[in-house]
């Protein structure tokens, strides 16, 4: 078997080694401990297998408490497979790939919890055959509207065949972050849980940024003021410090200097429009560009603590 990264961190295809003669073929769809050295350790707990007409359009579902890893592949047909990355402060939020899978390419893909999944048939028909590592629990399945335009997923068809309940899913940007899987990359190099220091002046803000990176699993603490700022720096190590866009611009560029030049601490500056960025730096995010952008800035710089 052989793993085949793709364009979405953490989700791999698998070409199996395939023995054939004129009597057909003979391959391995799974070995455990063999997986295991390929980075897939999931303990997998039910099998599943669905036949579909051509057009037919499955998904984008996922489970939220009861996260199902999948391993897919096709035995009859071919249909186009895709992910998304729905974990709520990851650097890939909103991103998606797809692969065909086919009886002749004989590929699987898998797909780590905390991704949305889905499949249309292409092919006169199609059987599919899906490994998962939670049970399926009906009350915990959620999804994401197959056509949502700011995934912009190139499926290669306007008009699948779709389940009612498949037609009214909502919007990933009208998903509530606690119905969204958790990004549980929020840590520093040395694997511990990353700690913030966020910088507002303007509390209803600073409290909704804060409430944004906890949920993405950083500790935060908070200053008002640049003398706080410089007191928490003295009194505790950071991994990264934010500076929000109500200081002024001659402000967050006077803490951010001091800060990089006498804590040595990564700094990333927030400003209201990417017209005021000012400051070189190795990451900004600006507040128009919403949570996920901050998240996605943030966590190289935790990285390199």
């Amino acid at each position: 078997m052989q793993r085949v990264e793709t364009s979405l961190p953490g989700v791999v295809l698998l070409e199996p080694k395939v023995n054939s003669d004129p009597r057909g073929f003979f391959l391995e769809s799974y070995h455990r401990r063999r997986f295991e050295e390929l980075g897939i350790n999931d303990i997998f707990v039910q099998d599943n297998h669905s036949k579909s007409a051509k057009r037919t359009l499955r998904g984008l579902h996922y489970q939220l408490q009861h996260g199902q890893s999948k391993l897919c592949r096709v035995v009859r047909g071919e249909v186009l497979d895709v992910a998304v990355d729905i974990r709520f402060g990851s650097p890939s939020f909103g991103r998606w790939m797809s692969a065909v899978l086919s009886e002749e390419n004989k590929r699987q893909i898998y797909i780590p919890a905390g991704f949305a999944h889905g499949f249309l048939v292409r092919s006169e028909s199609a059987e599919f055959l899906y490994k998962c590592s939670d049970y399926y629990h009906p009350e915990d399945e959620f999804g994401v509207l197959w056509n949502d335009p700011t995934l912009a997923i190139d499926w290669g068809t306007a008009a699948p065949l779709l389940s009612r309940k498949d037609e009214v899913l909502p919007r990933l940007e009208a998903i509530a972050h606690e119905r969204l899987p958790k990004y549980s990359g929020a840590a520093n190099s040395r694997g511990g849980r990353a700690r913030v220091l966020s910088v507002g002046k303007h509390p209803p803000v600073l409290k909704a940024r804060n409430l944004v990176l906890q949920q993405a699993g950083y500790e935060v603490t908070t200053a008002a003021s640049v003398e706080e700022a410089l007191q928490q720096l003295r009194s505790h190590s950071f991994d990264a410090v934010i500076i929000g866009y109500t200081f002024s611009k001659a402000e967050k560029k006077e803490l951010a200097s001091r800060i990089e030049k006498d804590f040595k601490v990564p700094v990333l500056l927030l400003y209201i429009k990417p017209g005021d960025l000012e400051i070189p730096a190795a990451a900004h995010a600006s507040a128009i560009h919403g949570e996920n952008a901050l998240l996605a800035s943030l966590e190289p710089l935790v990285g390199r603590r």
